[in-house]
């Protein structure tokens, strides 16, 4: 409609009138803006379809993606989980804030805030739902939340992600009035890899009749009441899984193995392997084991405590990690579909990252073995991670930027959508700013006791420099050429100025924070659980 204004009152009128229309327009940006950090712990960036559709569908994460920004090349700091989420909070690498290790206490310090920490103090309800042992708030990370769910069953160290959903989503419901700040932490893809929908793989008897079956590849703790007669009875163990006939015979590892109530007993095993490591008792079982108790008194209850393992071939340990990750992805569905029903999804911005990669048998260990885990090296695969923005109201969906990223890069950029300035100890950057769009250097790093050696690595594209400073040894991979890293051009390019450079600049940065490196003590019970969660062998 053309209006025709002849005077300074139609003119006020009509300044009136547009203002009317924005206020009053359907399409008024909502006030509200809450944030909600999602870290996914050991997830793979190609097992996320968004970046790499072969290996696994994640529908729900690339919706995210679909929406918001992709960053194509982010980069862990550090492979280890605890140290990993404390340089996200904080924007500093992880030996600045002297934790090297899960099992660690973060130390406590006035003069640096938590990104949970500034939100509280903005007067945002702030809360986190934690769903691994090595998280729990003694370790350091609950500062600044309201709520820090921490709570875990009593016979496992992780919680999957309905588990952690149905802790969520009440919260969310009494949400729909504030500004929030919220912290979802899944680690289905972590060891063990079992997806709750998995069969059992263990059939227990009792004199032949059948006692109990157990799904052993959830990693969970068991403690399981015998009722024994005078004289002789058979406890028979019977594996369900199908294994290749060209197996190793032990199918089934139990550890920790506890016997309570043996006074009266005499125990006998056979084909099963009984033996002590480290003073902890362990049984191998094949496809039928069996202990032969022979009671010398009367009627009386046996105990058998135990935590255990399968015996799996690499590529079904690479197709259940697919699996939880597949899993995990439904799951994050269920939690947009949540926050749409709530009428949050529409003034949400969603951060997604994974803490640090997964190797899945690429590599192996010093005793031959193939590698499943995160912690002893600093390849590709352990330390690049999905990074996914997504903000109300952006005006460029579906970006994908390709410049360098970094997990200490999160809580500038938080600040900086949401008007705030980032703090002056931030060692991160905001990853909106066209400023900081340039290849910069990237420095990685693992550490004993978790990880076997102390390792240190300095990337900047093309070039990835690997440093054991114990062994002396260098690992140098042109990613432009050798994504994989199979082909170290150490030898062959080290006299190069450019390497030369580059391992100057590493080996000073190693041996400053070995330096400064204190002691890591870990006390029995927290030893114990990262010995659960394959951390410590």
């Amino acid at each position: 409609m053309l209006l025709k204004i002849k005077s300074w009152s139609q003119i006020s009128l009509a300044a009136l009138f547009c203002l009317c229309l924005v206020c009053c327009s359907p399409f008024k940006e909502n006030p509200r803006q809450n944030v909600i950090l999602i870290t996914l712990d050991t997830q793979r960036y190609d097992y996320i379809s968004a970046y790499s559709p072969q290996k696994a569908k994640t529908p729900n994460i690339d919706s995210l993606a679909e929406k918001g920004t992709l960053f194509e090349n982010c980069y862990s700091e550090v492979p280890i989980t605890l140290p990993s989420h404390a340089s996200i909070f904080y924007s500093l690498p992880s030996h600045k804030l002297q934790i090297y290790n899960n099992g660690q206490v973060l130390p406590k310090t006035k003069e640096l805030l938590s990104l949970a920490e500034i939100f509280h103090q903005k007067g945002f309800n702030t809360a986190a739902f934690i769903s691994l042992g090595v998280l729990k708030s003694q370790f350091g990370l609950n500062n600044g939340f309201n709520t820090y769910d921490d709570k875990l069953p009593s016979n496992r160290w992780y919680l999957n992600a309905e588990e952690v959903n149905s802790k969520v989503f009440p919260w969310l419901e009494s949400q729909k009035d504030n500004n929030f700040f919220l912290w979802i932490h899944y680690s289905d893809p972590h060891l063990p890899y079992a997806p709750p929908n998995l069969p059992p793989d263990l059939s227990i008897f009792l004199n032949d009749k059948i006692h109990s079956q157990l799904c052993i590849q959830k990693g969970e703790k068991h403690s399981l009441q015998f009722n024994l007669t005078p004289g002789k009875n058979i406890i028979s163990f019977k594996i369900l899984n199908n294994f290749p006939d060209q197996r190793d015979d032990y199918r089934m590892r139990f550890k920790n193995t506890k016997f309570i109530n043996t006074e009266e007993l005499e125990l006998k095993f056979k084909e099963l392997l009984f033996y002590d490591n480290n003073a902890q008792k362990n049984m191998l079982i094949k496809e039928k084991s069996h202990i032969f108790i022979f009671n010398k008194g009367k009627d009386m209850q046996f105990t058998l405590r135990f935590e255990g393992d399968l015996n799996l071939f690499p590529f079904e340990q690479v197709e259940l990690y697919k699996k939880e990750v597949e899993y995990m992805d439904k799951q994050i569905g269920e939690l947009i579909k949540t926050l749409n029903s709530h009428d949050i999804y529409k003034n949400t911005i969603i951060i997604l990252a994974g803490d640090h990669g997964e190797g899945l048998g690429e590599n192996k260990t010093n005793l031959g073995e193939q590698y499943f885990g995160h912690i002893h090296y600093l390849y590709n695969i352990y330390m690049k991670v999905p990074l996914i923005i997504t903000k109300p109201f952006s005006n460029s969906p579906g970006k994908r930027i390709r410049t360098p990223a970094e997990l200490k890069d999160i809580a500038p950029t938080i600040l900086g959508i949401m008007g705030w300035k980032k703090k002056k100890y931030h060692s991160g950057k905001d990853l909106y700013l066209s400023k900081n769009q340039v290849n910069s250097l990237i420095f990685e790093e693992t550490y004993t006791p978790e990880a076997i050696y102390d390792r240190f690595a300095v990337l900047i594209f093309p070039w990835h420099l690997i440093f054991t400073p114990s062994e002396q040894h260098y690992e140098l991979f042109n990613l432009q050429t050798d994504a994989d890293e199979k082909i170290n051009l150490y030898q062959k390019l080290k006299d190069l100025d450019e390497i030369k450079k580059l391992q100057g600049m590493l080996k000073q940065h190693a041996l400053d924070i070995l330096n400064q490196k204190k002691d890591i003590k870990i006390d029995k019970k927290n030893f114990e659980m990262l010995k659960s969660l394959g951390y410590i062998k």
